[in-house]
């Protein structure tokens, strides 16, 4: 599965996304869950590359993202402390 900008609008199913991921692909949930922490406080994310150029997860994926949402997701998985 490919994940675009648009997938990512609705928060709700952002959070089913990544408890799924819990189980299924916990390596990949705790990379995830730490660029979340990254981007619950102003940070960009990861590096990537898109097309050939730079960008971030948050730039790219989560554009118009709030710290306040990604404090949320990290609260309803249970990441906060």
């Amino acid at each position: 599965m490919t994940v675009t900008a648009s997938f990512n609008n609705d928060i709700n199913k952002v959070i089913k996304r990544y408890q799924s991921m819990k189980i299924d692909n916990p390596k990949m949930y705790h990379k995830v869950m730490h660029e979340f922490r990254d981007m619950a406080t102003g940070g960009p994310g990861a590096q990537i590359t898109v097309q050939s150029r730079w960008s971030s997860i948050r730039k790219h994926y989560y554009t118009n993202w709030t710290d306040d949402m990604f404090q949320k997701v990290l609260k309803e998985l249970g990441e906060t402390s």
